[in-house]
């Protein structure tokens, strides 16, 4: 896919060229008017496609979240700080 913000800066770059030329091309008056005139409304579009560019914004593809396909089913063990592990050990003594 060729880029169409280039192929608007080639036209405009020949369309002024054009415009440039017109006085030597040996027309009458009436025929350099009309092309003068076609010509510069085309480059003031060109021109405002360029300027103005359009947003093309994709949204990026959402990638999913993979996880284990096998995962153990042992339940957490809560946390038990070192006091409750000293009280347990001295019941189970007592026991």
């Amino acid at each position: 896919m060729y880029n169409t913000k280039m192929i608007s800066k080639k036209s405009t770059f020949f369309l002024g060229l054009f415009i440039f030329l017109v006085p030597f091309f040996g027309l009458s008056t009436s025929y350099k008017n009309t092309f003068i005139i076609i010509s510069g409304i085309l480059l003031v579009l060109l021109s405002l496609n360029i300027s103005i560019p359009k947003k093309n914004i994709r949204p990026k593809p959402k990638r999913e979240k993979v996880t284990a396909v096998f995962s153990e089913s042992i339940p957490p063990q809560p946390k038990i700080s070192p006091i409750q592990m000293r009280q347990m050990k001295s019941k189970e003594s007592i026991d």
